[in-house]
């Protein structure tokens, strides 16, 4: 038995009404039910009572337009009736003490309002998780429990005052169960999802370095936003009319560590200047992709929005709060990738791999130590057949990116199609990828989607700062050759 389960069955059930106390109850004053009145006479018509319609309204002590008989909060105003744990008590009158047994309830119902709460992980008697599978983070320290209930699909934000107070690291983690423990998200401060209709858990738990936890205050910020279930709140048609664009004109103009094809403008911000003659590598192309996508968008619905989200110099410098720095990939800046780029800016999400869809965003890993950063165009199985969906016939993706030799024709944005390590090197359509590392370990494949510039987060933008961080391009691992290019 878990702790969390050892803590659980220590709830016993309500204790029965004692017998004489039911029987008065039931008796009360007039008489037994069905018996005769005080009287002694027959049973006849009550003429006085209002017929029909007039008859005396259900008791309903809190008033609130639902019959006590009803209410699963009777003494406390709640006509909504909402129970976000699904006990039979309404979050209205609910016991909310930080437990697993009673979470703190964040409000969850449409029309959604911000939710705020304040607390002191020091001060909670809660010490039950130690690890979130598969995670293996120590959280051994105390925690505090939230439970909130959604009906329908929503993009939740949930995020902690940041930098914490010295000596403090609380971290937030986003779980679908309790028992068993399941895990959706986790990060040292914030985290976006987007959630299916059900119920969902926030667990603020301390963190434990070389074994000792750093308890202490936090103030927990939770948003919602709806999605609409039959819409599109990803990027991924313009990240993929980008791809189009680029590789009808702009494509194979070589490979090298240089930044960009052409000179892109960033609304009426200024340029972005390419740094070289044309060709460029992995890292930036992805970004050229989601820069030209933005271009696309911007140009087709009128919405120039989309360029005061970021400022010009966060695509153009490598400091810690640039999103290019996350861009190029810095484990000390928590990415390993684009897709964590843009969750860390608020941009977008990692998803796991199985639920990737075209116009997504992938970082390999290869088990030659080498890696690569690319936009996801479809899955694979063994004859290259592509699929926009993933089923068990699956050995890899296709995909868009920079790779190849330096000479134009040889290398340069282009396509090609990876194939997981276990499945070798099959004959494919594109040239290929081998060797690539599948995992569920998003620091070894780093998987995603940008979201619509409607769904962007001001308030994750931009991450911690870290100003002695600067990313460099490793040119060593990212060198840009695949099996079937020519060495340069």
């Amino acid at each position: 038995m878990t702790r969390l389960a050892r803590h659980a069955s220590g709830a016993g059930p309500r204790a029965a009404l004692p017998a004489a106390l039911l029987a008065a109850l039931l008796l009360g004053c007039s008489g037994g039910i069905g018996g005769n009145p005080r009287d002694g006479a027959p049973a006849a018509e009550d003429r006085s009572a209002p017929p029909g319609d007039d008859a005396a309204p259900a008791p309903d002590l809190d008033g609130d337009g639902v019959a006590d008989s009803a209410d699963n909060c009777p003494q406390q105003p709640n006509a909504d009736q909402w129970d976000s744990d699904g006990d039979g008590v309404g979050d209205a009158c609910a016991p909310q003490d930080g437990s697993p047994l009673h979470p703190f309830i964040i409000p969850a119902r449409e029309p959604f309002v911000p939710y705020q709460h304040a607390r002191d992980t020091s001060e909670s008697p809660y010490d039950l998780i130690d690890a979130y599978p598969p995670n293996t983070v120590d959280e051994s320290g105390p925690e505090y429990y939230y439970i909130f209930r959604l009906e329908t699909r929503a993009l939740v934000d949930a995020r902690i005052d940041y930098p914490e107070p010295a000596g403090t690291d609380v971290d937030v983690h986003l779980l679908k169960s309790l028992e068993p423990l399941t895990l959706v998200a986790r990060d040292h401060y914030a985290l976006r999802a987007v959630l299916e209709p059900g119920t969902y858990y926030l667990v603020l738990d301390t963190y434990a370095s070389a074994g000792v936890p750093k308890p202490g205050p936090y103030t927990l910020h939770v948003t919602f936003t709806a999605i609409d279930p039959t819409g599109d709140h990803y990027f991924n048609a313009w990240i993929l009319a980008a791809v189009d664009y680029l590789a009808q004109n702009y494509g194979l103009l070589g490979y090298d560590s240089q930044v960009l094809t052409h000179d892109i403008e960033y609304g009426t911000y200024g340029i972005i200047p390419r740094s070289g003659d044309g060709h460029t590598m992995c890292v930036a192309a992805v970004m050229e992709v989601i820069l030209t996508a933005m271009q696309l968008y911007a140009a087709a619905t009128g919405d120039a929005t989309v360029w005061d989200f970021l400022p010009i110099d966060s695509w153009k410098n490598l400091q810690s709060t640039s999103i290019r720095a996350h861009i190029w990939v810095n484990s000390a800046l928590d990415s390993y990738g684009t897709a964590d780029a843009l969750r860390n800016f608020g941009m977008g999400e990692n998803v796991a791999f199985e639920q990737l869809q075209p116009g997504g965003v992938v970082n390999i890993n290869r088990t030659t130590g080498t890696g690569h950063a690319v936009v996801f165009l479809a899955f694979i199985d063994i004859n290259g057949t592509e699929f926009t969906t993933w089923n068990d016939q699956v050995i890899g993706f296709k995909y868009f990116s920079s790779q190849g030799g330096y000479n134009p024709g040889e290398g340069g944005l282009d396509y090609r199609d990876a194939i997981f390590e276990e499945f070798g090197s099959p004959t494919m359509p594109y040239k290929r990828d081998i060797h690539v590392i599948y995992s569920t370990d998003q620091h070894i494949l780093n998987t995603g989607h940008m979201f619509a510039p409607v769904y962007w987060s001001k308030s994750y933008a931009p991450p911690r700062a870290r100003a002695h961080v600067v990313t460099t391009f490793d040119a060593l691992r990212f060198d840009g050759v695949t099996v079937d290019d020519a060495r340069r």
